[in-house]
């Protein structure tokens, strides 16, 4: 066990697909996030990945939901570039997040990630890194005991978690490499030899 709170990186967004569910979401996240506190101290760390560009931005909904847990010590976080974010989540022992891309930047680091699929992009990117067994649709209600079960498990393991993820990442980049350098060589041969202007 950590001799400190377990830290918690949280994305939110307001945008998913049911928004007649969000509500329920937000009641179901609180009550799965106290489940976890109860059984080991956690801070959460918001991370937002859009702030100021619309109604119900990232930042906003994450302000708005530490009112909702003030037992919780809640660090809000304003990152402005993805290398602010990997800062973030490095310093975090788990993700638990809706956003493509904080999952995207998590399994590179080999975060352990807590997937919250809200739309078919995050449900396909749940499939390609195979952590179906890590992830929520939150579309429609879910029992926030299973929200604690799952952050438990990646925090019980976080090493298999870890490898999984940076092993998936790893072949992922492997073979968009040979996809664009097979693409490269495919239209060198279209285009045929560059002949000379002299």
């Amino acid at each position: 066990a950590l001799s400190r709170p377990v830290r918690v990186a949280l994305n939110l967004n307001y945008d998913i697909e049911n928004p007649a569910n969000w509500d329920t979401f937000l009641h179901n996240l609180e009550e799965g996030l106290r489940g976890l506190n109860e059984r080991q101290p956690i801070e959460i760390h918001a991370l937002p990945m859009q702030s100021a560009f619309k109604a119900h931005d990232d930042w906003t909904v994450l302000a708005e939901f530490r009112q909702r847990i003030p037992e919780i010590k809640m660090h809000l976080h304003r990152p402005e570039t993805f290398q602010e974010v990997a800062a973030i989540l490095s310093g975090c022992d788990l993700l638990i997040s809706e956003r493509l891309h904080s999952i995207v930047i998590a399994a590179i680091l080999g975060k352990p990630c807590l997937a919250l699929t809200y739309d078919v992009k995050v449900r396909e990117l749940v499939e390609t890194l195979n952590i179906q067994e890590y992830a929520l649709e939150i579309n429609r209600p879910f029992d926030p005991e299973l929200l604690t079960e799952r952050a438990e498990a990646l925090l019980r393991a976080p090493d298999i978690a870890s490898r999984h993820l940076i092993h998936r990442a790893t072949t992922l980049r492997s073979e968009m490499d040979a996809y664009v350098l097979n693409l490269q060589q495919r239209l060198e041969t279209l285009a045929g030899p560059v002949k000379g202007c002299g």
